[in-house]
């Protein structure tokens, strides 16, 4: 339903706001097939996840060293030599190395899941077997097995968290894994000391069997698959030697290596051998074994802390740029990287060969001409240079430049390079590789995950309190009264990273209907009523569009939607669309001409609906301002033909998921607050009172998804999504866009969002803010110039749609903010 907030007078904009590198990508054609590079998105992990990667990495040193008290009973039990039962350790630690290798290429080219599952019952059955072995052959035959199958725990936890996590965020999990890692040599003798209290050495295994039948049912139901099919890539055990091969031809890694498998060889002599020693010499019985293997495996952490220690300060990373120079072939190529993050190459060729990327790693750093060899030895730089593949993990895809096919970097999607790229000369490719990573020089660490919001007080976030304590006394007196501007609201005004007001006033329910004969509400009983809280999830009406935009500008950025592009070209049947050129473009920026909506909720059934809007024509010039919701269906049409999903699955695999707006989706939501009894003449529609059901007709009539309207949410999530953008696309761990695709989308004339509109921002306009409104009473408004949000909700058709609309307390709210912003 179009917003009728205001009269906005009509405009002509041609929409082509030119100049930027991000706009050159987007003018391409539309590729011919559906997209298929959408990485999976995937919610932030929460304990139970983090308990299951945890488990799976601890699984294997679980079976490692649970049964170590258990040695001595096995050669009397076995009736073998010490010798042959150490085998069984041994055969494990062999397997999990071996394990490493096949898993690990398993894991990229068929996905996470399917080899992690298949990896976990193998191991339950090697595990159930070793517990009913009549043999010590079989038993090391069984430990072999179970060491290759555990391997995919060890291998595919860590690969799960480089795909959840980037950055420090991903430094913290892995911290948190080796911790679990960790702990797990120390308490596993311990767990198997006291089991056998009560059994013998076959309970340890029954005991395994168990917790690996445990943990194959938390991976089956609670953790999702996070290698998309697009992003998976085919690989053999060879390809994952190759790199080894290189690195053994590097003296200094070898050096290393040597250095920490002999420290290694002598810690399994000890793990192997301490059984017998401590129980058959020195008489100890399996339970004080345990603690003592326990003490010492405290003692090997506490001194690795120690070793880190006194290594600080005795070996200094190089600081700043640094050069590296080679000579291959009687010429010189220097490598350098500057403070913005860009890649230079010098030499001959510069600027001929392909794109450079830089990738901010957190341990190994080296540089590398794209012409050198693979083993060029490592630079004293903070970045490593390849050549620009684009074979990169499915989190990193959205640091790519935006063209058609990822197989050249340097090229856009209508075969032009990027501003700012100099055939030969200096070969400067600032649009080719991602940023480098703030340092603190200090602290020696960097910062990618951008900060999250918190809450706190206005002096916090930098603006006037007394203003903030007058926009909620307002806020509140507008949901009081016989009739009152809104039966409830909801508001939060954030600025940076801190939210300094979160205000609910009124009630999310407090009419029953609508008597239309007394021209009045129908109130309630004080104890029926539902009161309003922050966490009340709102009908957002239009502020849906703003979402389907960015779902699309999504596409944008990633090459597979053009944004010049023709509608007609990937809907050829909307034959009115491919009649009149209508343009992607003018979808977002509502210049197509279309008028404002159909009535679509007279519409007998889908097919009819469909008809009417494939031969809609526009009613006014397109390229002429006209706010219409079908630009955004036929925007939703254009996105669900180009990727095969629905609208829903897109907003909530590409924006909400990663973002963590758990209360955000198209309805039904039967918590939200109610809007209104809906019925004729004031309505479009009979449908009584309306709570949990999108009120929109049209999007009503759809389904409930629609571009133009459906979605359901929360103060605090549009908060999150307001942080998000003006952070450039980021928040926390999670991208949504790059910061040059945000920048698009919120600069005039706006892609989905409406720029500068006082009408309903206020004095917040005027300087490049951004937003929108919705119908049932909903806004939001960021401006970019002072990094300020706020976010009003509120149910103003309750329990009937107000004549004419009023916007003021919209604008007043937003002055309010306007005005408690310091030094504006």
């Amino acid at each position: 339903m179009p917003e009728g907030g205001a009269s906005i007078p009509k405009s002509t904009e041609s929409g082509a706001s030119g100049g930027s590198v991000v706009e050159a990508a987007a003018h391409g054609t539309p590729a011919a097939t559906p997209e298929q590079r959408d990485a999976v998105a995937v919610p932030r992990t929460g304990l139970l996840v983090t308990f299951i990667l945890g488990g799976l990495t601890a699984v294997t040193p679980l079976a490692m060293d649970m049964y170590l008290p258990a040695l001595p009973e096995v050669t009397r039990s076995l009736n073998a030599p010490a010798a042959t039962v150490q085998l069984t350790l041994t055969a494990c630690l062999a397997g999990m190395a071996l394990g490493q290798l096949v898993v690990g290429p398993m894991s990229d080219r068929w996905g996470r899941r399917r080899p992690l599952l298949v990896g976990l019952a193998i191991y339950v059955v090697a595990t159930a077997l070793c517990a009913f072995a009549p043999t010590v052959e079989l038993l090391v035959a069984c430990r072999l097995a179970q060491g290759l199958a555990g391997a995919a725990g060890i291998v595919i936890a860590r690969a799960v968290a480089r795909d959840l996590y980037d950055g420090v965020a991903l430094a913290r999990f892995f911290s948190t894994l080796m911790l679990i890692s960790g702990m797990a040599p120390i308490l596993a003798p311990l767990i198997g000391g006291q089991v056998l209290r009560f059994t013998d050495w076959r309970g340890v295994f029954v005991v395994l069997t168990v917790l690996g039948v445990l943990l194959t049912a938390l991976v089956w139901t609670k953790l999702p698959e996070t290698l998309a099919p697009a992003d998976r890539h085919g690989g053999n055990v060879g390809d994952a030697l190759a790199p080894m091969r290189r690195l053994l031809a590097d003296r200094v890694f070898t050096g290393y290596m040597l250095a920490g498998g002999f420290a290694f060889a002598a810690l399994f002599s000890y793990v192997a051998a301490s059984p017998f020693v401590m129980q058959e010499i020195y008489g100890a019985s399996p339970q004080t074994f345990s603690l003592l293997f326990g003490l010492n495996s405290i003692g090997l952490m506490i001194m690795g802390q120690v070793n880190g220690k006194i290594l600080v300060g005795r070996v200094r990373a190089g600081q700043g740029a640094r050069r590296r120079t080679r000579r291959r072939g009687g010429r010189r190529h220097r490598v350098a990287a500057d403070v913005a993050g860009r890649v230079r190459r010098d030499g001959p060729g510069a600027g001929r060969r392909g794109a450079l990327r830089a990738d901010v790693v957190h341990g190994h750093r080296h540089a590398q001409h794209p012409d050198a060899p693979a083993d060029a030895g490592p630079a004293r730089g903070r970045l490593r240079v390849r050549p620009a593949r684009h074979d990169v993990l499915p989190h990193r895809r959205d640091r790519l430049p935006a063209c058609r096919h990822r197989r050249r970097g340097h090229r856009r999607p209508d075969g032009r390079r990027p501003a700012g790229l100099r055939p030969g000369g200096d070969g400067l490719l600032p649009g080719n590789v991602p940023p480098v990573e703030e340092r603190d020089e200090h602290e020696g660490r960097g910062r990618l995950s951008t900060p999250r919001l918190r809450r706190g007080t206005p002096e916090r976030a930098g603006l006037d309190a007394r203003e903030l304590r007058r926009l909620a006394q307002e806020v509140r007196a507008r949901t009081e009264g016989p009739r009152p501007w809104a039966a409830g609201a909801v508001v939060v005004v954030g600025r940076g990273p801190v939210i300094a007001v979160e205000e609910a006033a009124g009630w999310a329910v407090r009419y029953a209907g609508y008597d239309e004969h007394a021209d009045a509400p129908v109130e309630l009983p004080p104890e029926q009523r539902v009161p309003m809280t922050v966490d009340t999830p709102f009908d957002l009406a239009s502020v849906t569009k703003l979402f389907t935009s960015v779902a699309a500008v999504q596409r944008i950025e990633r090459g597979t939607l053009g944004l010049d592009a023709r509608v007609g070209t990937y809907l050829p049947e909307f034959t009115a669309a491919v009649r009149h050129g209508i343009t992607v473009r003018q979808l977002l920026t509502h210049t197509s001409g279309l008028r404002p909506e159909l009535p679509l909720y007279d519409c007998a059934d889908d097919a009819e609906r469909l008809a009417l809007l494939r031969a809609e024509r526009p009613v006014v010039a397109p390229g002429t301002y006209c706010y219409s919701d079908l630009n955004m269906l036929l925007l939703q049409h254009v996105l669900e033909r180009l990727t095969g999903r629905t609208l829903d699955v897109l907003v909530r695999d590409g924006i909400t998921r990663p973002l963590g707006m758990d209360a955000t989706g198209f309805g039904p939501c039967p918590a939200a607050a109610a809007t209104e009894d809906q019925r004729r003449p004031w309505a479009k529609a009979d449908r009584g009172m309306l709570r949990g059901e999108v009120h929109d007709e049209n999007a009503w009539a759809l389904g409930g998804v629609a571009g133009h309207a459906g979605l359901f949410s929360t103060a605090g999530d549009l908060a999150v999504f307001c942080r998000t953008l003006l952070a450039g696309g980021s928040y926390g761990p999670a991208r949504i866009l790059g910061p040059d695709h945000v920048d698009l989308m919120l600069r005039a004339p706006g892609l989905g969002f409406a720029v500068d509109r006082p009408w309903f921002m206020g004095a917040l306009a005027g300087r490049g803010a951004a937003g929108h409104s919705g119908f049932t009473g909903t806004s939001l408004v960021l401006d970019r110039a002072t990094d300020t949000f706020v976010v009003l909700l509120a149910n103003t058709v309750h329990p009937r749609r107000p004549t004419p609309p009023d916007s003021t307390p919209r604008a007043e709210a937003a002055t309010r903010v306007a005005r408690a912003v310091r030094g504006r």
